[in-house]
């Protein structure tokens, strides 16, 4: 069994796939870029916006994060206070923590980018959602792609309450 192990894994290796690889490795960049503008205030690429209410991120004592498109294998941040939670564990843990110093995160891919009148490269269209109780909740579109500086991305705040 070992054997028959090893040999997929060079066969992957050899024919360029990764026996872990996201389907969409610019995505998942752009979610970790997205939690590290959010949870840590660390620069965008390519945007010079701070996030709606930051303040609520310093505040929260935990930050629930649903990205379901991504492996659950694949770490997004290394803040203690994210967690990993799928969308199906949402109203469990709702009726535990609801808004209690609790940050709930929502990454979906979207079909595409639409803010840009000029032509992006090809890019990983991402809808960012966060609330924090009365603080209200705040929506954002985002585009990532690989420019000849690394990961770069465009993006606008939706709608926010």
């Amino acid at each position: 069994m070992l054997r028959f192990l090893l040999i997929t894994a060079v066969l992957a290796t050899l024919s360029g796939c990764s026996l872990l690889a996201p389907r969409d490795s610019i995505g998942v960049e752009g979610v970790r870029a997205l939690l590290a503008w959010t949870v840590s205030k660390a620069p965008l690429p390519g945007f010079s916006q701070e996030p709606g209410t930051a303040w609520i991120f310093d505040r929260a004592e935990r930050v629930f994060v649903v990205c379901d498109w991504i492996d659950a294998a694949f770490r997004l941040s290394d803040d203690v206070r994210v967690i990993r939670i799928a969308s199906s564990d949402v109203d469990r843990l709702w009726e535990v923590h609801g808004f209690d110093q609790t940050v709930w995160v929502y990454f979906d891919m979207i079909p595409e980018y639409r803010f840009s009148e000029a032509p992006l490269p090809p890019h990983s269209a991402i809808q960012l959602r966060y609330s924090f109780g009365n603080a209200g909740a705040h929506r954002y579109h985002f585009a990532f792609w690989n420019g000849s500086d690394g990961l770069q991305c465009a993006g606008f705040l939706v709608d926010s309450s």
